[in-house]
């Protein structure tokens, strides 16, 4: 659609653009309606009722992994959608600070029981690191504005202010075999704004006697955890509701020195 606006003296008409201008117009509206706000200060320590000298004590006698941070990352991948979905930007969130134990119990005929408590604070989470949306390749490129009204926004849907970590915990009959590993559906129990929800998750399981690895991916639904996915323009513009979930796990055996050492 145009508008021609025509000049007294005769000369060519201008020819001016609805549609250009209402897109610059409906980009400004959303910059303003994704303005963050103040996000939750970083948790120290683990949820109140992580029990992490249970672990410790059970490294005496099981086989008990600490979860290394370092060698740990959890991709989130957030899609847009609606009727302006082009105006907006897939997204990667990722978590470096996972941190907690997993459990492999006593060998029973080949079986062993799969025990685990992780947890990560939301606070900490990334949003679009470089790296990580070439790897997903992402086509748009969100500007630094727009990485932190995504992350603002984020820790403000998922309630970081009054549920400020992510929780998992397992409880799993399994068989893991020592040394090998395999692929496993493990029930994993997560928690995360303040509901919790059980999820069968398929994960690729690598173990020895002195490190574990586990890796895998699956998909939930912000709604299943009482979260409103994040919308603006009456819903032209949305958050999908079904979010990828990938993650790489790596733990090294917490040996009984350091169990007998822990505070």
């Amino acid at each position: 659609m145009t508008l021609l606006h025509g000049t007294p003296h005769g000369r060519r008409p201008v020819v001016v653009s609805v549609a250009s201008r209402c897109i610059a117009m409906l980009s400004l509206l959303i910059a303003a309606c994704a303005a963050p706000p103040p996000p939750p200060d970083v948790p120290t320590g683990a949820p109140a009722d992580y029990s992490e000298r249970r672990y410790r004590d059970l490294a005496a006698d099981e086989l008990v992994f600490e979860i290394d941070a370092e060698r740990t990352l959890i991709r989130i991948y957030v899609y847009r959608g609606g009727a302006l979905a082009r105006l907006g930007h897939d997204h990667v969130i990722a978590s470096r600070d996972v941190a907690g134990f997993v459990l492999l119990g006593p060998d029973e005929g080949g079986e062993r029981r799969v025990e685990a408590d992780l947890y990560a604070p939301l606070a900490a989470m990334s949003v679009d690191e470089a790296a990580l949306r070439q790897e997903a390749k992402f086509t748009t490129e969100p500007s630094e504005s727009d990485r932190e009204g995504t992350r603002g926004n984020m820790l403000k849907s998922v309630g970081a202010a009054e549920h400020p970590f992510v929780a998992l915990e397992v409880q799993s009959s399994a068989a893991v075999e020592i040394p090998g590993g395999g692929r496993f559906d493990i029930d994993v129990t997560v928690t995360l704004n303040g509901v919790t929800s059980l999820i069968s998750v398929p994960v690729d399981v690598r173990v020895d006697a002195a490190s574990l690895g586990a890796a895998g991916a699956f998909t939930i639904r912000q709604t299943a955890f009482d979260i409103e996915p994040f919308s603006v323009l009456g819903g032209a513009l949305t958050v999908k509701d079904e979010i990828d979930i990938r993650f790489e796990l790596h733990a090294d055996r917490l040996s009984l020195g350091h169990a007998i050492s822990a505070n």
